[in-house]
């Protein structure tokens, strides 16, 4: 009994821990696009 909520809280704090991973890598590409849209405008001119 102990075993199996130790496994479920472990397998919640891994996920938990891949999505804020996923969320950090998606906002940097986000900024990182951003930063080369404006500069492909800038660019452009």
């Amino acid at each position: 009994m102990e075993k199996l909520k130790y496994n479920i809280f472990f397998k919640k704090v891994v996920h938990s821990r891949i999505d804020t991973i996923s969320v950090e890598s998606s906002f940097k590409k986000r900024k990182l696009t951003r930063k080369e849209s404006m500069r492909g405008t800038l660019a452009k001119r």
